[in-house]
C-alpha cells in the first residue's frame, strides 16, 4: 500500500495528468488555485506534504458533492490504479473491444451468461470477479473513455462523444430494450451537466 505522504504526491499527479475529475487543466488549476501545474508539475506546485494533502481532500470534497457522497475519490484512485494494472496486463491489445466489454459485462452481472466465451477470456474474466477488478473502470478503459493511470494524453475535448458510446454500448449490453432508455440512471447520465470522465464513471457504476 502507498504511504500516506506518496500517495498525495501521485494521486495528485494522476488526476492532474489523466483530466480525471475536471477535463481541462485550466479548471484542476482554477479549482485548486494554483495556476502553474501545467508546467511545474504537483511536487512544485505543493511544496509540502501538509499543501498535498490540502489540496487532495479539497478535491475529495469536490469530488463528493458531485457525486451526492456515493463515490469516495481514496476508493476511486484505488480502483483506477488496480484496474490499469490488471488491464494493461490482460486486455491491453484486445481486438473488438466493444465485444469484449459486452462479454465482461456478461459475463459479470445478471443474467450471468457465461456460454459461447472462449476458455483464455473466460479465465481472465473469473480473475476479474475473484480479484475483485472494478468493473466499470474496465468497460471504459476498454472503450478509450478513460486513459491509463500513467497517461498523459492532455485536456479532454470528446466527453460528450464518450457518453454517447458508452450509453449506446449498455443499451447494446441490455439488448436494445426499449425500458432502459427511459431507466433513471440512463436518464440522469444523459442530462449530465458536469460532464467528465468522473462522471461517466459514477454513471456507469449506478447503471
Amino acid at each position: 500500500m502507498i504511504q500516506e505522504p506518496a500517495k498525495y504526491e501521485e494521486w495528485l499527479t494522476t488526476i492532474a495528468n489523466t483530466r480525471l475529475v475536471y477535463n481541462t487543466m485550466d479548471e484542476l488549476e482554477s479549482m485548486l488555485d494554483s495556476k502553474s501545474i501545467h508546467n511545474n508539475g504537483i511536487r512544485r506546485c505543493f511544496t509540502s506534504q501538509q499543501k498535498m494533502r490540502s489540496a487532495y481532500r479539497d478535491l475529495k470534497v469536490e469530488v463528493d458533492l458531485m457525486t451526492d457522497g456515493i463515490l469516495n475519490l481514496d476508493r476511486v484512485m484505488f480502483h483506477y490504479q488496480k484496474a490499469w494494472s490488471f488491464f494493461h496486463d490482460n486486455l491491453y491489445r484486445r481486438a473488438n473491444p466493444e465485444q469484449v466489454a459486452i462479454e465482461l459485462l456478461s459475463f459479470c452481472y445478471p443474467p450471468f451468461i457465461r456460454k459461447g466465451i472462449g476458455a483464455k477470456r473466460a479465465a481472465i474474466y473469473q480473475q476479474i470477479i475473484e480479484q475483485d477488478i472494478n468493473v466499470p473502470f474496465l468497460l471504459l478503459l476498454l472503450m478509450k473513455s478513460i486513459p491509463g493511470y500513467d497517461s498523459k494524453d492532455g485536456d479532454v475535448n470528446n466527453i460528450l462523444l464518450q457518453f454517447q458510446r458508452i450509453m449506446a454500448l449498455l443499451q447494446n449490453f441490455t439488448g436494445n430494450e426499449s425500458e432502459f432508455s427511459v431507466l433513471p440512471a440512463i436518464t440522469r447520465a444523459r442530462e449530465e451537466t458536469n460532464k467528465s470522465r468522473l462522471m461517466l464513471l459514477f454513471h456507469v457504476s449506478h447503471t
